[in-house]
This record gives structure tokens, C-alpha cells and sequence, in this order.
């Protein structure tokens, strides 16, 4: 997508560095690419904790600086006027999910779901890593869209988090009529790998056999990793319930493809987009123009998410933010 957009934008190439995951090694390699004469840079960064580091490195060059995929600290965007953000909303990813999965549950048949026959479909939210920003947004947001989107759900659905990085129900948002949220587990592992698929796998299948398992009716996993790792299961395979997943990982979309999978689909964050919009930026900040200028953006949450093909221009923090896709067996 990056070469693709370079040579429509007119850049003569496009250099790439891969620190592989060591925030100190992009560092160096940040470092020495301000002493060459690029027409911007874009950095995934490693540690978004770290980003004012690669501000600083870079701002002497007077060159545009645009973040992508990982979002760092506002204050380190706002440190330089020719810094920008390009991304995802992380919320979305949940918001997408939830709606993916009650669109199937209305298709489908809501009674033919509810194995127990208690009215309320049961769920269980698989979390990649406790306090991760993705994480605890799609934790947030994909059960409660799944209540928004069913057929006689509450359309305000929403879950608070409380102390201790629980969720219950946002009371003053009204109750839930369609979905009961059975438990929420963690991929993380006794060694504290997070997003591990054995461990999504371990936790969803004790929460089945347990006694609350023939309440649960679905699962909305926070990636595709930890779905596929569950469908292996022997506990989930037997309950012949359907899970969603968040990546489009290469494996998860060949598994979508198949006859009588549990999977069901999963959300795209979509790269080619993203990179289009960044090497746009970088262009339109060279010319001195608006950093939006020649996109369709809008100037609104609301109306960006009225708008599936928009790029929503949030000046509040610097961002151009893409949408999700939502991805099932008909729409591959």
C-alpha cells in the first residue's frame, strides 16, 4: 500500500526499516534516517509510550512526521505542528464486532441461538492483555453493539469499566434486553504472554464446562489468534457455538471460507487505506496545503460513523482515522 501510494503522490521511492519490535533499535534507525534528505517519515512505533523520542529526533529535518497504526501520547503529537496521526479508532474494532455478530444472530434466528432457551444469548469476551488500549476498547464495545444490533435489543446498550479492569452494565444507558455478558476471560498466560491463543483456548473451554457454560451462546474474541486457537477446542466444539475475531489474519480468512465453521468473521483493519491516507499527508503537508486536502474526510464522530468510506479529520488530536471492515464468508 505504502509503494502503491508513493508513486501516485510522485515520490521518486520509498525506503523501508524493520526494527523488529525493539523500541531502542527503531530509535537508532529513526536517528540516523533525519540525517537524509526523505520527503517524511511514517513510523509504526514500537512503544507508544516513547513517541515524543521520535518527535524530537525528527523535528529538525522541518519534515512531516506521521504515526500509523499505534498512537502515541497527544502531548508528543502536539509537540510539533508537523506531526500527524493515521489510524483506526480503537473503539470501532469493538463496535464492528458486536454489530458483525448481531446481524448474524438476526439472519440467523435469535431462538435457534439460545441454547438454553432463557431468553438472553450468552457471551463470552475473550481479552488479549489486560490495560491495553485495543483490548479494553473491544472489550467495552463489541457486547454491547451485539445488544444494539439484535432485533428488540437495547439500541443505547453499554458497558462502564469499574476498578479492578471489570465491566458491568451502564444502568443509565437502560438494561439489556438481548444479551447477557456470561464472562469475561484473558489471554494471558502464567508467564504473562498476552493474546495467547492456548491460554483463550484453556479459559473459554473451562468457562463451557463450568456451571454457567450451557448460558453461553457465542463468543467475541478481542483477535483472530486467540479464535482460532479456541476453535480447536473440545469444549467449544461441542457447544457448536460461533465465535468473531478482530486482524483478517491470513488463517482466520481460510477458516471463514469453510462449510459449517464456528467462525464466523472478523474485522479488517485496513492497511491499504491507511497507507494511502499517510502518503497523502505527507504530500499535502510538502505542498503547504491542508493535511485532508483531496480526501473525503468529515469533521465529526457522528458523521464518520454515518459514513463507512470517509476519513474522519480530528483535528482535536491530530488524526485522520480510517474505518474497520467488517469481514464474513459472503463478503471475502
Amino acid at each position: 500500500g505504502l509503494e502503491k501510494a508513493s508513486v501516485e503522490n510522485g515520490f521518486n521511492k520509498i525506503s523501508f526499516a524493520d526494527a523488529k519490535n525493539d523500541d531502542a533499535e527503531a530509535l537508532k534507525m529513526v536517528e540516523a534516517a533525519a540525517t537524509k534528505n526523505y520527503g517524511g517519515y511514517l513510523i509504526n512505533v514500537v512503544d507508544q509510550d516513547n513517541g515524543l523520542q521520535y518527535v524530537n529526533a525528527l523535528k529538525d529535518t522541518k519534515k512531516p512526521v506521521v504515526f500509523f497504526n499505534r498512537e502515541i501520547k497527544k502531548e508528543a503529537i502536539d509537540s510539533y505542528d508537523k506531526a500527524y496521526y493515521v489510524g483506526i479508532e480503537s473503539a470501532e474494532g469493538g463496535r464492528y464486532q458486536g454489530a458483525m455478530a448481531g446481524e448474524y444472530v438476526n439472519a440467523t434466528g435469535f431462538e435457534s441461538l439460545d441454547r438454553n432457551k432463557d431468553g438472553k444469548l450468552g457471551v463470552i469476551v475473550v481479552r488479549g492483555e489486560k490495560g491495553h488500549a485495543d483490548a479494553e476498547a473491544r472489550t467495552q464495545f463489541s457486547p454491547a453493539y451485539l445488544e444494539r444490533t439484535i432485533t428488540g435489543g437495547n439500541t443505547n446498550a453499554a458497558l462502564k469499566a469499574v476498578t479492578g479492569g471489570k465491566y458491568e452494565v451502564d444502568t443509565e444507558k437502560g438494561a439489556w434486553n438481548k444479551v447477557e455478558v456470561i464472562s469475561i476471560v484473558d489471554g494471558t498466560d502464567t508467564a504473562g504472554t498476552s493474546w495467547e491463543p492456548v491460554t483463550a483456548a484453556t479459559e473459554v473451554g473451562r468457562v463451557l464446562s463450568g456451571e454457567d457454560g450451557n448460558k453461553v451462546d457465542l463468543v467475541l474474541s478481542n483477535n483472530d489468534g486467540m479464535a482460532l486457537g479456541i476453535i480447536t477446542n473440545e469444549a467449544f466444539q461441542k457447544a457448536g457455538i460461533p465465535i468473531w475475531g478482530v486482524d483478517a489474519l491470513d488463517d482466520a480468512l481460510t477458516e471463514i471460507k469453510k462449510d459449517n465453521t464456528q467462525f464466523k468473521g472478523t474485522v479488517q483493519n485496513d492497511g491499504r487505506t491507511q497507507a494511502a491516507v499517510c502518503v497523502k499527508a505527507v504530500k499535502n503537508l510538502n505542498d503547504s496545503k491542508a493535511i485532508a486536502d483531496g480526501l473525503t474526510v468529515v469533521s465529526t464522530k457522528e458523521a464518520w460513523e454515518a459514513d463507512p468510506k470517509a476519513v474522519w479529520n480530528d483535528t482535536a488530536t491530530k488524526s485522520l482515522r480510517v474505518h474497520h471492515a467488517k469481514i464474513t464468508k459472503d463478503s471475502l
